[in-house]
C-alpha cells in the first residue's frame, strides 16, 4: 500500500539582523534629510524671489531671510485649509510696493505669536480670470465667483488681505475692517486681530 506524503511548508521567521536595521535607518535618514533640504530650498527660492521683487519696486525695508512665508497655489490652499487647524494667508501680488512693504510687518507679528507659517497667495491668477473680454469675461467671472465661494466668500479682486482659516472655515478676513478708516489705516491692528485672536494658544 503506497503512502501519500504531504509536503510540509517550512515557515521561516523573519529576523531583524543588524545589517538590515542599519540599512533601514540609512533610508529613514535619507528621506528626512531630503525633506529638510527640500523645505530649505523652497524657502531660499522664495526669499530670492521676494528680494528681487523688492529691488524692482524700490522697497527698502526688506523682509528678513529668516521669515515665516511659503508660497501656495489655489489648489494647495483649498487642500491645506481642510487639513489644518489654523491656516494664515497674505493675499496680494508681489509686484505691488504696498504688498512688499507689509511683508516684514506680517513676518514680525506672526513670529510674536509663534505662528510658524504664513502662506503667500498670489492674486495674479484671479486677475487673469477677471477680464473684460466680450467672449470670455462673463464666463471667467463665473469661475472667479465659484473660486471665491470655495474659499469662504473672500474677495479675490482686492489685494493686500489677511485671511485666517480654521478647519476649512474662513474665520478672519481683513476686508471686514476696511469700512473703519481708523482701523484700516493701521495694518498692525489688523494683524493683531488676525494673529492674536486666532491661534492654537487661545
Amino acid at each position: 500500500m503506497a503512502r501519500s506524503y504531504k509536503k510540509r511548508k517550512v515557515k521561516t521567521k523573519f529576523k531583524f539582523t543588524k545589517p538590515f536595521i542599519f540599512l533601514l535607518l540609512f533610508f529613514v535618514v535619507i528621506i528626512v534629510l531630503t525633506g529638510l533640504f527640500g523645505i530649505r530650498s523652497e524657502k531660499s527660492k522664495l526669499y530670492s524671489k521676494i528680494s528681487k521683487a523688492e529691488t524692482a519696486a524700490s522697497v527698502s525695508n526688506g523682509v528678513s531671510e529668516d521669515n515665516v512665508f511659503r508660497e501656495i497655489s489655489y489648489k494647495g490652499l483649498v487642500n491645506k485649509i481642510d487639513k489644518s487647524s489654523y491656516t494664515y494667508v497674505y493675499y496680494g501680488v508681489m509686484t505691488s510696493a504696498d504688498y512688499l512693504n507689509n511683508l516684514e510687518t506680517v513676518n514680525k507679528r506672526a513670529k510674536s505669536y509663534d505662528i510658524k507659517t504664513v502662506y503667500l497667495f498670489d492674486s495674479m491668477f484671479s486677475t487673469y480670470l477677471d477680464i473684460e473680454d466680450e467672449d470670455d469675461g462673463e464666463e471667467n467671472n463665473v469661475i472667479l465667483t465659484a473660486l471665491q465661494k470655495s474659499l469662504g466668500e473672500v474677495d479675490l479682486k482686492t489685494n493686500n488681505q489677511i485671511w485666517v482659516f480654521k478647519s476649512g472655515e474662513l474665520v478672519f478676513n481683513s476686508k471686514d475692517y476696511t469700512n473703519d478708516t481708523y482701523q484700516a489705516s493701521k495694518f498692525n491692528y489688523v494683524l493683531e486681530q488676525a494673529f492674536g485672536n486666532y491661534n492654537n494658544k487661545k
